[in-house]
């Protein structure tokens, strides 16, 4: 039986919960070879502190469970709200994301 997250964990819930339907689809493939290495200058030219953090002091990460998760990435560019003298970026631009949202009226 699992314990109701406490206070301080990042799955807390401090409030009420809105919920909506919605779907997200994993899409998964085992990769021929097991070991993948991802290194900070794969990411960016220079380092810099956040990558740092982020590989946990480390140069490089090795990811080997054998499998590769397909996602989506967010445009970049606004081009709704861009003009020929300013580019606008979208919120969360280049986001990866896995497929999915909400289900619209109508679908089930």
């Amino acid at each position: 039986r699992m314990e109701a997250p406490q206070k301080g964990s990042p799955f807390y819930i401090d409030g009420k919960v809105s919920v909506a339907d919605s779907a997200v689809v994993m899409c998964l493939r085992q990769r021929e070879h097991s070991l993948a290495e991802l290194s900070q200058k794969q990411i960016a030219a220079q380092a810099n502190e956040f990558l740092h953090r982020a590989f946990g002091g480390q140069e490089s990460i090795v990811f080997n469970s054998g499998w590769e998760v397909l996602c989506g990435q967010a445009v970049v560019v606004n081009w709704m709200r861009s003009t020929s003298e300013k580019l606008s970026t979208m919120r969360y631009a280049g986001e990866y994301k896995l497929p999915g949202g909400n289900v619209d009226k109508g679908e089930q």
